[in-house]
């Protein structure tokens, strides 16, 4: 009986020697998981952030048309079945209408309706208006102009985070923010067409960019008076900061806010107005006139800080500013609260609204916020 030497397997060309028939492959080596095993799972979301930088712009297109034709949709519902109840949506209808026909006259409420709300982005609206003469194009516009917002939303999560995945998120969550929808869904109102400039304009700021900044804060102020409120606020926020040309940009955003107002309560309402509109009256329990307004909150800063949040013997009021905080915040987890100093620029819109002294209109105003 013969024995001959077995033969070594051929090596292929630039392999590893092949495994004799029968044998079984060499276990892993122990807290090592096979590579054939963890490889996929491990390159998945570097596929997934490769192909969101490749496709984020038709991504976050495909977010924003489909966002914008749902709501576009709800609302055609609601019109349809007669689900809008308050006055707003007529109100304005008939006043874009009415500017086809050279009067800003309005029956509803028997007044000229830019003395009592200095609305003038209903001036760029109305030739597209013209060529759709419904009320649900104005719902329609309302819906498009918030879901575009997703793209400041976009360009800042990715100029402050970088690509990928990420700045697609943040415009998700900018459009699933259930306040965005609701407002979509509320009625018709002309400054919520500035949302995302407002947005715009902010994000413009943090690239540097002075001129695409000051005409989104410009455009923004066309939406009513008291947006130059937080624009103001804009201008203290670029003035604390220690980003380059601050000095510049807070000029300018003071520079239009301080316009807006002049437009609005030096020319605007004197000349076409009756005091409809006193937002002062919101204030008396801080003095009678602008000025004693003033002093009274600088004086008792801690009791103009703690009327946000609570109302002293209203407890329905009370309530009513809790849950409207708890409701802009437990949607992002309450992230805003890392960064006070951003949060701040909402302080002026927040003192003017239901949720910060809520006393002086109704309740059920109270609620729509």
């Amino acid at each position: 009986m013969s024995h001959r030497a077995a033969r070594p397997s051929p090596t292929p060309a630039g392999g590893s020697p092949r495994r004799p028939r029968g044998t079984s492959r060499a276990p892993s080596p122990p807290g090592r998981a096979a590579p054939s095993a963890a490889r996929p799972s491990a390159r998945l979301p570097a596929r997934i952030d490769g192909a969101c930088e490749r496709h984020g712009r038709v991504i976050l297109a495909g977010m924003i048309v489909a966002w914008a034709a749902v709501f576009s949709v709800f609302t055609w519902l609601k019109y349809r079945y007669y689900l809008y109840s308050d006055i707003d949506l007529p109100m304005f209808v008939q006043a874009v209408d009415g500017l086809l026909h050279g009067t800003m006259f309005s029956s509803i409420r028997s007044l000229n309706w830019l003395g009592d709300h200095s609305s003038l982005i209903l001036f760029l609206i109305a030739p597209i208006y013209a060529v759709a003469r419904h009320p649900v194009t104005l719902t329609v516009i309302q819906s498009t102009a918030l879901a575009l917002g997703a793209i400041p939303a976009f360009a800042l999560a990715r100029r402050e985070l970088g690509g990928g995945l990420l700045p697609l998120g943040f415009a998700a969550l900018y459009l699933l923010y259930p306040a965005l929808g609701y407002t979509a869904l509320y009625e018709f109102h002309p400054e919520v067409l500035c949302t995302g400039a407002a947005l715009a304009a902010f994000a413009c700021y943090r690239a540097d960019r002075f001129g695409p900044t000051v005409a989104f804060a410009a455009l923004t102020l066309l939406g009513k008076e008291d947006i130059a409120l937080p624009i103001g606020a804009l201008a203290c926020y670029a003035l604390l900061g220690r980003r380059p040309g601050r000095l510049r940009y807070a000029a300018a955003f003071g520079g239009l806010a301080i316009a807006s107002l002049v437009v609005s309560f030096v020319v605007l309402k004197p000349n076409l107005g009756a005091g409809e509109v006193d937002y002062f009256r919101m204030y008396q329990q801080w003095g009678g006139t602008p000025r004693e307004v003033a002093l009274g909150l600088i004086r008792r800063p801690f009791e103009a800080v703690a009327a946000l949040l609570v109302s002293p013997g209203k407890a329905i009021d009370s309530t009513l500013k809790l849950q409207y905080h708890l409701h802009m915040m437990l949607p992002l987890g309450f992230l805003p609260l890392a960064s006070p100093l951003t949060l701040a620029i909402a302080v002026p819109t927040l003192a003017t609204s239901p949720g910060g002294y809520p006393s002086t209109r109704s309740t059920t105003s109270t609620r729509r916020w």
